[in-house]
């Protein structure tokens, strides 16, 4: 959800008459950490659902 509103948040800034760089940096950066969480609990689940009962 955070890629999702990040990615609206910087097309809007982008592709809109209010060009702003600072906007676009600001919104740039959190999706990286967005997408390297989400990265995370994806590798997380695999390796749950992958787990052999004991």
């Amino acid at each position: 959800m955070s890629l999702l509103g990040s990615g609206m948040t910087l097309s809007y800034f982008i592709f809109s008459h209010n060009q702003d760089s600072v906007v676009v940096i600001q919104n740039l950066f959190p999706a990286f950490t967005a997408a390297y969480s989400l990265q995370l609990d994806i590798r997380h689940r695999r390796r749950v659902e992958n787990r052999v009962p004991e």
